[in-house]
């Protein structure tokens, strides 16, 4: 005898329908079957062991002839069941929107909403930040002014089970500058002219703009010009009136060409260094 279950006065289906009541080991069987079951569920390797150490004991103490380990008990032995998943909260920021621009000083409204599948409306728990001014505001409704930047502003709420959800904008706060201060490679551009297919010369057009979106003219322009990866020219020319300026290739031979520019000298503005990526095949 090595354990105990219920096994007297059964009630349990009956071949043909309904319910009749049984005594015996082939009602009891099924309950430590069960109750096994449910520990191998519970992921517990070591089963026999687990129904012994949590049957309630019966008759004398211990380990008995007549009642083995006791009563078999399902509960202790499949252990607490695990908790049900907790579903993390959902975060909207519905002010600023994304992308927003405000000027410097200017009061921002911030609105958000947060709810949990568990916890039901989290709204007012809402904690906002800011990638520069850091912690700002709470709650789903308030105002406040920031620091000139690009912000990456984040409102987060955890719900009672640990689990955290987040909703992010980018704003940028500042008056955009009113001079032009860096000059940038717009386009490189290839064409070809002369000989009989009008393809004998390669034109190579370089176009220069500052970050306001105006063509920059008087500004000297140097290349380096490759064919088949091999550097067969170099060159430094000004832009026009209209921010461009043409190089010649004399007689080019066939050839994937690309080109690089080495540098950019333009009165009052920085380059930024970057050559648009570009390729022609002639």
């Amino acid at each position: 005898m090595e354990l105990a279950a219920p096994g007297v006065t059964i009630n349990s289906t009956k071949l043909g329908g309904g319910y009749v009541e049984y005594n015996g080991t082939s009602m009891a069987s099924p309950h430590v079957a069960g109750t096994a079951a449910l520990v191998i569920a519970a992921g517990i390797a070591d089963v026999r062991t687990q129904l012994q150490q949590t049957a309630d004991d019966l008759g004398d103490a211990g380990v008995d002839p007549h009642h083995g380990y006791g009563l078999v008990d399902a509960d202790e032995a499949a252990g607490t069941p695990p908790p049900p998943p907790n579903d993390a909260p959902t975060v909207s920021i519905t002010s600023p929107v994304d992308s927003a621009t405000f000027g410097s000083g200017d009061t921002i409204l911030f609105e958000g909403t947060a709810s949990d599948t568990e916890d039901g409306d989290l709204t007012g728990s809402l904690a906002w930040s800011s990638s520069i001014d850091g912690a700002i505001g709470t709650g789903g409704s308030f105002s406040a002014t920031l620091s000139d930047g690009n912000h990456t502003i984040t409102a987060s709420v955890t719900d009672s089970g640990g689990a955290s959800g987040d909703d992010a904008v980018s704003i940028t706060v500042g008056d955009p500058p009113t001079e032009a201060t860096t000059v940038s490679v717009s386009a490189v551009t290839y064409a070809t002219e002369g000989g009989k297919n009008q393809d004998k010369h390669l034109l190579i057009t370089i176009a220069l703009v500052d970050d306001q979106g105006n063509a920059v003219s008087g500004a000297s322009v140097s290349i380096d010009l490759y064919r088949d990866t091999s550097l067969i020219a170099s060159g430094t020319a000004t832009t026009g009136t209209d921010g461009t300026v043409t190089f010649s290739l004399k007689n080019a031979q066939s050839g994937t060409y690309t080109t690089t520019v080495t540098d950019v000298s333009a009165s009052g503005l920085t380059w930024d260094t970057l050559t648009p990526i570009n390729s022609f095949t002639k």
